[in-house]
């Protein structure tokens, strides 16, 4: 379960993707709103808590964009604004492209373009480091970077706006609610090693090597190969 809008989130993608070829086990993609998660659990982003967990996290992000070898910038100055509300427009996106049949592989390289767009590409920022405008034209600039047909990215930013990709984000965020999700990323982990056979919830980008460690699989690091998996631009 994952809205894009988190830094969290992107250092997680990254982690997935260059693990995905060596783990071989079935990762499903749950797009949801953050926004609805934090409302309906009275959670709060880090930075609009308390003064001293603010100035943290700044550092804690810098520290973690080094770990994990990826190349993100301070968050935009508009963050905390409705921009944060319109990346929702990105996220029904990518529900619109799980409901048109698109290929996992396709799904991915949507989610990689928006992780880009909004965390890494500093042309899609100003002078002042806001992020730019998310509108149609903006989600079209990415789908096109992703490898999209012009008219199926079209068809998509289109379809983004459908009551059936809307439902898709509230079915994603209700379930994600209910099996205690709390912030993004979240992970619904099966197929654990006794005692941990059981189902269980998982929160953050910093668990992979303990969701590894049930599941019996690989674990060497976030960034075992040295690469950058995200390119510096679209």
């Amino acid at each position: 379960y994952f809205d894009i809008v988190s830094p969290y989130t992107a250092l997680s993608w990254c982690v997935l993707q260059r693990y995905k070829d060596k783990w071989k086990i079935p990762i499903v993609l749950k797009p949801f709103f953050l926004g609805g998660v934090m409302k309906e659990t009275g959670n709060k982003p880090p930075a609009m808590t308390i003064p001293a967990r603010a100035k943290n996290m700044f550092g804690d992000l810098k520290r973690n964009y080094s770990l994990f070898g990826i190349p993100i910038l301070d968050l935009p100055a508009n963050f905390f604004t409705e921009v944060a509300r319109k990346i929702l427009m990105l996220q029904r996106t990518i529900a619109a492209a799980q409901a048109t049949g698109m290929s996992q592989e396709q799904v991915e390289k949507i989610v990689s373009a928006f992780t880009i767009a909004v965390h890494v590409d500093p042309s899609m920022r100003d002078e002042k480091n806001n992020l730019k405008t998310i509108d149609s034209d903006f989600v079209m600039v990415c789908l096109r970077a992703a490898g999209i047909k012009f008219e199926d990215a079209k068809s998509l930013t289109g379809m983004a706006v459908s009551k059936t990709a809307k439902n898709i984000i509230l079915q994603n965020t209700s379930e994600a609610i209910q099996r205690g999700a709390y912030g993004s990323p979240s992970f619904w982990v099966e197929g654990g090693k006794a005692p941990f056979s059981k189902p269980f919830y998982v929160f953050g980008s910093d668990r992979f090597e303990q969701i590894a460690h049930i599941l019996g699989i690989e674990w060497a690091g976030v960034n075992p190969d040295g690469d950058r998996v995200l390119p510096s631009k679209l």
